[in-house]
């Protein structure tokens, strides 16, 4: 049940470090994330959801209001007179920042910290739902908790310390509570579920969603032995949650963080995690690349070639990605044929053994994923050969081609690789007027839509109808166009997230 279920020893062991590598390059000076619950102790549970503390680092809580204070910092201090046993009201006392009150609640002259004040302050088009003390995402795929810290050990807990050495938790574990702190736990409802199960004997594992399926759980067996431990990891949450849409400073201090730990640290697959993520920071912060075109200046011709080597990074944590990213680059700076060099490069790798989150796994990936070369592989080698990823652009990316610059509220567009391929190959054919070239790359990218190539949701189809509906619309094909359009929106009705509604409008089709 172990191995097939929770998963091998090593298994478990790289979640945990998948984790941590990911936790500590997302920390900034807003907010720590710490992944908790199962999934942060490295069990990927079928039907489990991600759980994130995410503690802000601007805000400390001191039990003795008597101690140094940073004045840049918010501080609360607590009271449990008024509270019931294992809860604290904290009371303001001292924020330079006026907006602090906005989530505090005003009693008897004095400021209290407000749970649902902060819980609704997070709340957003897509992570919507209030969950007990956490915010969730629509989908029920991830429940981020937002903690502030106390790093005292308060008066409360001072006789946990001195409880007897040889009593349940060991000395070590004590200790590294006693370092940590104490926390994103309702031991009562713990209690009373444990009690239930206890009742039922052995039989309580048959509440498992894990046991609820024994054909099921047949099939994963043959598939865990089939493609080892890897294939698990490669498509497990913790190398798809979801990245930030908006790209901030810290980006810049992750992505250094994250290169001084590839070349320091002496453990080859903590090395590889860190690069992995390095890449994915880039991949997804490409807002910071300027470049003005090649021209005689010494400076801007350095600043092109620093443009290159780090749009090339990207390239480390999926099979193609990171290669349209490079060729967006060189659309961007009107070198169409070098663009289409690597436009035809990256289409190779398009080929049918490749895994994208929303596949159903086919007889081709039963027979190239049983073969031990890819078991011995490490998950980011894997990934690097066998993973699709979305193109990801931000808002005003400066990679973006023109004909899809975002003008709305949307925040990102995210886009099926072999799509991009054919619409890419056609804008460069079509500003070098290759006209039958430029026929081929229209009829390759209705073909993929139709056949639906890497293209596995309707979010993915309606980005792809609409940018069908801007190949037409450039060619002039009005009628297409807004036909391809309306297919769009027809698939995402929330012209908050489709700018195929906006385009429709440019056309008169609306």
């Amino acid at each position: 049940m172990c191995n097939n279920i929770v998963g091998t020893e090593d298994n478990v062991k790289s979640l945990r470090m998948i984790n941590t590598v990911r936790d500590n390059l997302s920390r900034n000076e807003i907010e720590t994330p710490i992944t908790s619950g199962s999934f942060g102790e490295g069990l990927d549970m079928r039907g489990s959801d991600v759980d994130l503390v995410k503690v802000i680092s601007f805000i400390e809580v001191c039990e003795n209001i008597n101690v140094p204070f940073n004045p840049d910092k918010t501080y609360f201090t607590m009271e449990t007179g008024e509270a019931q046993p294992g809860y604290t009201l904290l009371r303001l006392i001292h924020s330079k920042n006026l907006k602090m009150f906005e989530l505090c609640n005003e009693i008897g002259g004095e400021y209290y910290f407000s749970n649902l004040k902060i819980k609704q302050l997070f709340l957003h088009k897509f992570s919507s739902i209030i969950h007990g003390p956490c915010v969730s995402d629509n989908d029920g795929f991830m429940d981020n908790a937002y903690t502030i810290h106390n790093r005292s050990w308060i008066t409360q807990a001072e006789e946990w310390k001195t409880r007897s050495k040889t009593a349940w938790p060991e000395y070590d574990v004590k200790q590294s509570i006693i370092k940590h702190g104490i926390k994103g736990h309702a031991k009562e409802t713990l209690l009373n579920r444990l009690h239930i199960l206890d009742s039922y004997g052995w039989r309580c594992i048959l509440f498992s969603d894990q046991m609820s399926n024994f054909n099921e759980l047949a099939l994963y067996k043959e598939v865990h032995l089939m493609y080892g431990e890897n294939l698990k990891l490669l498509m497990s949450p913790s190398m798809r949650l979801r990245d930030r849409s908006v790209v901030s400073s810290s980006d810049h201090l992750s992505w250094k963080k994250g290169i001084h730990m590839v070349l320091s640290n002496s453990s080859s697959k903590i090395r590889d995690f860190y690069s992995f993520y390095t890449s994915k920071i880039l991949f997804n912060s490409d807002n910071f690349l300027t470049f003005d075109g090649i021209h005689d200046n010494k400076y801007i011709y350095k600043q092109y070639k620093t443009c290159i080597s780090t749009v090339l990074l990207n390239a480390r944590h999926d099979a193609v990605s990171g290669w349209l990213k490079l060729a967006s680059f060189f659309y961007r700076t009107k070198q169409y044929k070098i663009a289409l060099e690597i436009l035809q490069y990256a289409l190779l790798k398009c080929s049918p053994e490749k895994l994208y989150f929303g596949i159903r796994l086919s007889h081709i990936h039963n027979e190239i994923l049983s073969l031990n070369l890819f078991k011995r592989m490490t998950v980011t080698r894997l990934k690097k050969m066998l993973l699709f990823n979305h193109l990801r652009f931000t808002k005003n990316c400066t990679l973006l081609p023109d004909e899809l610059q975002i003008k709305e509220n949307l925040s990102y567009y995210q886009i099926p690789p072999e799509v991009y391929v054919h619409f890419l190959s056609f804008l460069c054919h079509y500003n070098m007027k290759n006209i039958i070239p430029c026929q081929h790359s229209l009829q390759d990218l209705q073909l993929t839509i139709e056949e639906e190539h890497f293209i596995a949701s309707d979010s993915d189809r309606a980005i792809s109808y609409n940018i069908l509906g801007i190949v037409f619309q450039v060619l002039g094909d009005i009628e297409s166009a807004r036909r391809a359009f309306i297919n769009s929106i027809e698939l995402e009705v929330d012209p908050d997230l489709n700018t195929a509604f906006r385009n429709l409008f440019l056309i008169g089709g609306m």
